[in-house]
This record gives structure tokens, sequence and C-alpha cells, in this order.
């Protein structure tokens, strides 16, 4: 198992893409919109996006896409709180604890 940062459109699509994979026999998954799921990560659309830091994280097993994960810090929550906090987010994973590990230990 490998994580790697997203890092181009085409790791973006697959990040997005991940969940629709995994989730797709699941009777109870209600799929968003791919759109508004791909405006999520774009500035122009996003502007939460104005004062956060993100990055993004893909879990392969081989080539295989196996998980994934964002990573935030939102500096207004920074100042408000006076913490060093992180947030995270879009947290899908096949059920391994390794593999969970691995995206939580990058976000």
């Amino acid at each position: 198992m490998q994580i790697r940062q997203v890092a181009s459109q085409s790791d973006l699509n697959e990040f997005i893409a991940f969940p629709y994979r995994h989730y797709h026999n699941d009777p109870v998954w209600v799929p968003p919109l791919k759109s508004e799921q791909k405006g999520q990560y774009n500035r122009h659309k996003n502007p939460m996006l104005d004062h956060c830091e993100y990055a993004l994280f893909l879990l392969r097993d081989g080539n295989e896409v196996i998980g994934r994960v964002a990573a935030f810090l939102d500096r207004l929550a920074l100042e408000h709180w006076k913490e060093p906090i992180g947030l995270f987010g879009s947290y899908e994973c096949i059920q391994n604890n390794q593999a969970s590990a691995k995206l939580l230990g990058a976000a």
C-alpha cells in the first residue's frame, strides 16, 4: 500500500470517483452529484477554501485506489479557537486497519 498526495487533475478525478466505486453495491448509499463533489475542491466555487489550506490523499494497492482522505487547516477556526486544530473529511477506505491507519496518519 502506498499513500500519495493528489497532485494532478487525474489524481483529483480518482479522488472524486473512489466513493462511487467503493459504495456502488451499498443499497443505502445515495451518491452525491459529481459536479458538487468537484466544486468542493475548486477555490472559485467553494468560498471556504479562501481561508483553508488543504491536502487530498489517495491510498493505492498497486494501481487500485483503496482509500482517500482530505486534511484541512482552517485559518479562521485556528484564530478563533487559539488551538492547533486540523480537520479531516472525505474519508473512505476499504475494511482494513492498516489502510485506515495510513490514511488517517497522512491527514
